[in-house]
């Protein structure tokens, strides 16, 4: 900064990644918003690559992909250059709410034309936070182009927030059930991708808290709260499933123990219907342990494939 004007810096108390990003927000005078996060970098020519293709598509964001590697590990060389797509803003937001290959909810291996955080900051405190401000910041975009050439660089170090298991953790399901019961009236042409990464994120939660620890047992109760989960997986993939099934979305809520009774007919019909699968290890005794029954099938340690988007 002492060497080129155009580099400003601020000292401020350590708040946390949402403050920090704030702070810059509040001092940015350029027309272009990039975040790099402390433990990344960027290839050379990431401004440049971004910008050309935000001038060149009319745009208001461009994005790249990016390198995930350990800490440690060699660098990767960046990607060549490769053709580039473009979506409208709600395409963009339902290809990441149904996490399809490429578009991503980080706010790191983008370049956004300023305006788009003219009224956007993140929640301090809370983790997730690029998911929080996704539908204020599409609100503010038409379209995005995106370009497969990874020009960032992810680094992943063992004992980092993402990679332990705490109750912030569950910030993500206050976010999504948050946009879920917005979705209605301010934007419904989301809600069933919304329903989709809710599903994916409460059997996240079952996959990743440990089942020992009792500190955590509000969060996998909430994750498998019978008149929340196979509610939002009949309603969500109703038009996959025939009327007549003990699944179809006009069903009412059931009760613990028989949504405990259908959990084998659930994920039948998952495993044979649906296009995109996640592998979660014990899903199906951890959901029985969890609703209370622990007969028949309670002690079954088996993989099963359980539907996080269509």
């Amino acid at each position: 900064a002492s060497r080129d004007n155009r580099f400003r810096v601020v000292h401020q108390p350590n708040g946390g990644l949402s403050a920090a990003r704030n702070t810059a927000l509040d001092h940015a005078t350029g027309r272009y918003v990039t975040f790099v996060d402390s433990d990344d970098f960027i290839a050379p020519q990431y401004v440049e690559v971004l910008c050309q293709l935000i001038r060149e598509s009319g745009a208001q964001a461009a994005l790249c992909g990016w390198h995930l590697y350990p800490d440690g590990d060699a660098v990767p060389k960046p990607d060549d250059a490769s053709h580039s797509r473009t979506y409208t803003a709600a395409e963009a937001a339902n290809h990441i709410f149904y996490q399809r290959k490429g578009l991503t909810q980080s706010v790191c291996a983008r370049l956004y034309d300023a305006s788009v955080f003219r009224d956007v900051r993140f929640p301090v405190g809370m983790l997730y936070e690029d998911l929080a401000v996704l539908m204020p910041v599409m609100q503010n975009i038409q379209t995005v182009v995106f370009t497969p050439q990874r020009l960032y660089y992810y680094r992943q170090r063992q004992g980092s927030i993402i990679t332990t298991f705490n109750s912030r953790r569950a910030h993500i399901l206050d976010i999504l059930e948050d946009l879920e019961r917005r979705a209605p009236h301010e934007f419904p042409q989301h809600l069933k991708a919304i329903r989709s990464r809710l599903l994916s994120a409460y059997f996240n939660m079952l996959r990743l808290a440990p089942l020992h620890d009792g500190q955590f047992a509000p969060i996998t109760t909430r994750s498998v709260c019978a008149d929340r989960v196979l509610p939002m997986a009949t309603c969500a993939y109703a038009t996959r499933w025939p009327s007549s099934s003990p699944f179809s979305a006009a069903q009412s809520s059931p009760t613990p123990s028989t949504a405990s009774n259908k959990l084998p007919a659930l994920c039948g019909l998952v495993d044979s219907r649906c296009k995109r699968l996640i592998v979660v290890n014990s899903m199906q005794a951890r959901l029985r342990a969890q609703l209370g029954d622990r007969s028949q099938y309670g002690g079954e340690r088996r993989r099963r494939s359980v539907v996080v988007a269509s």
